[in-house]
């Protein structure tokens, strides 16, 4: 599969956005994208299709967390298998990647949300997430994306971007 980290001849899209700095990591913001800062990292919202808004969420996990003491116990409770099988819900195979020049681990899933989330008339939009899980020399990065299926091939471009700027500090 294709790895996280920019494949050669592969386009990515230009990040001329702004440079968000945190505790823990550095990143550009691609331009047009909004920027939440969260205490443990950031949430970046883009393009938007079906109702639904592409997203980034760029998060430092602490060494001792209790759900995710590291990349691999992160990756082993997201490939869980639900009790409740969903229709068109799909996990890709966990791949071992690299991304800011360390080890990683990636997984791609095809999943479902509904918009409006809480209304009885709200439709299934098809969404492609990426996951990856960045080893630090303490705790781990996760970067997630997030988009409609309809818009995912065009906003690909822009998380390889994405992942190609990050700079973690740990």
């Amino acid at each position: 599969g294709a790895a996280a980290a920019p494949q050669p001849g592969a386009k990515m899209m230009p990040s001329p956005g702004k440079s968000v700095v945190d505790a823990s990591f550095e990143f550009r913001a691609p331009e047009g994208w909004s920027v939440e800062k969260k205490p443990d990292g950031a949430v970046l919202t883009g393009p938007a299709a079906e109702g639904l808004s592409t997203r980034v969420i760029l998060r430092y996990v602490r060494p001792g967390h209790a759900l995710y003491a590291d990349p691999h116990a992160y990756m082993a409770r997201l490939t869980k298998p639900s009790s409740i099988p969903m229709k068109g819900w799909k996990n890709g195979p966990v791949e071992k990647t690299a991304a800011a020049g360390r080890r990683a681990l990636r997984l791609e899933c095809d999943t479902t949300e509904f918009v409006p989330p809480e209304s009885m008339a709200s439709k299934e939009v098809a969404v492609r997430e990426e996951h990856l899980a960045v080893y630090a020399s303490a705790g781990f990065y996760l970067l997630v994306y997030s988009a409609p299926r309809s818009i995912d091939a065009a906003q690909r471009r822009v998380w390889r971007g994405i992942v190609a700027g990050f700079k973690p500090k740990f």
